[in-house]
């Protein structure tokens, strides 16, 4: 019997659960890395989108 047999018994916690919940948390961290990643792009999109605004009324207003 391993040392970690012996933690696990006297925490009370089947290996087992660990082993599923290592699957749990991978999932939850490709769920928030989508998530981000998503973010990420619609803030890059927008803040372009005002970059272009900004400078298009700055040669709108350079001209006149």
């Amino acid at each position: 019997m391993s040392w970690c047999d012996n933690d696990a018994r006297i925490i009370g916690v089947n290996l087992d659960f660990i082993k599923y919940n290592h699957e749990a948390v991978k999932a939850w961290r490709l769920l928030l890395a989508y998530i981000t990643d998503e973010l990420i792009v619609g803030f890059d999109r927008l803040s372009r989108i005002s970059d272009r605004k900004i400078s298009g009324g700055d040669s709108y207003a350079r001209r006149t």
